[in-house]
């Protein structure tokens, strides 16, 4: 198993302006940075997703009737995606 030489702050930071659009895919390195990228910002989506999926289902349970005027910036925030 290798292990990397770099030190931990290093490869926990990540430049988010590196897409498939911006770099040589003869270079490894910079493939593997933009697939981390692009992995790394669907997951903030999905994650910051099911934050207000989880949200609105309180906002259903405890507004009861109102439900459909309270809680409509909730839902309309999910059908945004």
């Amino acid at each position: 198993m290798a292990v990397s030489s770099a030190p931990a702050s290093s490869l926990s930071s990540h430049d988010p302006s590196i897409t498939y659009d911006t770099i040589d895919f003869n270079d490894r390195k910079q493939v593997v940075a933009a697939r981390n990228t692009m992995i790394r910002e669907q997951w903030i989506k999905t994650m910051e997703q099911r934050l207000v999926r989880d949200e609105l289902a309180r906002c259903y349970k405890s507004e009861g009737v109102n439900h459909y005027v309270t809680c409509k910036h909730l839902a309309d925030r999910t059908c945004r995606g």
